[in-house]
């Protein structure tokens, strides 16, 4: 372990704060970071996804005369599908922005 010392201001009281250096602890947030890039980039393929089996979920409550669902897992797509459209105007501008910033 390691010991840090934190001054808040010049001539006041000091704080040791105690940091948690182990390698196994570094690998596991490292993994966990990994991890939600990984999902992070897929994120719009996964919400299409979802969206969709609402739609065909809303189609087979509708055909079975479950009209309550139905209305409700349409509203659940209709949802999803915004979402991704919003979330590709959004990246579509950062790109963009990106560019320009770049130039």
């Amino acid at each position: 372990m390691m010991s840090i010392l934190v001054n808040e201001k010049k001539g006041q009281s000091q704080q040791w704060i105690t940091a948690n250096t182990h390698s196994a602890d570094v690998a596991v947030v490292v993994y966990a970071l990994e991890v939600v890039t990984k999902i992070g980039k897929n994120f719009p393929v996964l919400f299409l996804s979802l969206a969709s089996l609402n739609t065909i979920l809303a189609a087979n409550d509708f055909l079975a005369n479950s009209i309550e669902f139905g209305i409700l897992n349409s509203l659940f797509a209709v949802s999803g599908f915004i979402f991704v459209i919003q979330l590709r105007q959004d990246k579509n501008q950062f790109d963009s922005k990106l560019e320009e910033i770049m130039e």
